[in-house]
């Protein structure tokens, strides 16, 4: 646990602000979205609008150690700051071609993200759709973080599909959520948790199965992009019979 804060709200010193700030900082360094996992933090283990309110006053109450965070995270940017205004004059500079952007803010690819054939998240990730159902499934738990979770990634979503390139170019199972997997880890231990405590031996099973055929779908399909696929990026990224036939012929296929 690494939130300077747990559930009765006891300050743990500041020696978590300035740590928190610090990764913090430099997640957001590494990819700039990454502020959305801020989200997560500030909503760590609440369930409640009560909660919400005891959250907020704590921060306020500890006002200086919020503060010690964010010059922690500061800190991790200078040497990019120093190289950007080495090298362009200006201390924070765009460096996508003035054509790349975020044109779809009105109208995200929600959808598309999700589920499309060029990349779609759980499309070409089926094990992500345990997490996801593991949110709502333990909701009444008030265990696994479930609200922090969900808000975080509505707002992943919604950011991820108004960039311009919203399948976020030749990858595997859309890269930009590969950072949320570590908070999606409760609600998935959660689903693991129910099927293990409150399902008959044979559900589980099953269950057991159901992961391993996944995991071996997902692997072998990185395989297959990776060795023996064609185009999987741009306009040739489409399925049709044809192809569908390829992918699922090689899908059994050894190495």
């Amino acid at each position: 646990n690494c939130a300077p804060f747990h559930r009765n709200g006891i300050l743990l010193g500041q020696m978590p602000f300035r740590l928190l700030g610090l990764v913090s900082g430099w997640i957001i360094l590494i990819r700039p979205s990454n502020v959305i996992i801020l989200v997560f933090i500030l909503l760590y283990d609440i369930y409640s609008i009560e909660g919400f309110k005891k959250r907020l006053f704590f921060l306020f109450e500890n006002w200086k150690s919020c503060l010690l965070a964010v010059v922690s995270g500061v800190l991790i940017w200078l040497p990019q700051l120093f190289y950007w205004k080495e090298m362009t004059n200006r201390w924070v500079t765009f460096s996508y071609r003035s054509d790349e952007g975020f044109p779809y803010w009105s109208k995200p690819k929600i959808l598309e993200v999700l589920l499309d054939t060029q990349n779609g998240w759980l499309l070409y990730s089926p094990l992500a759709l345990l997490a996801l159902f593991g949110v709502f499934s333990t909701w009444r738990e008030k265990k696994y973080h479930n609200i922090g979770i969900l808000i975080s990634l509505l707002l992943a979503l919604w950011c991820f599909g108004s960039w311009w390139c919203w399948w976020f170019g030749g990858a595997f199972g859309h890269r930009c959520f590969i950072e949320f997997y570590a908070i999606l880890a409760f609600t998935w231990a959660g689903v693991i948790a129910q099927v293990w405590e409150k399902r008959p031996p044979y559900i589980r099973y099953v269950f057991l199965l159901a992961i391993i055929f996944l995991c071996y779908c997902s692997v072998k399909m990185s395989y297959i992009y990776s060795h023996k696929a064609t185009a999987w990026d741009g306009p040739d990224w489409r399925w049709n019979f044809a192809k569908m036939l390829e992918i699922l012929g090689k899908l059994f296929q050894p190495l």
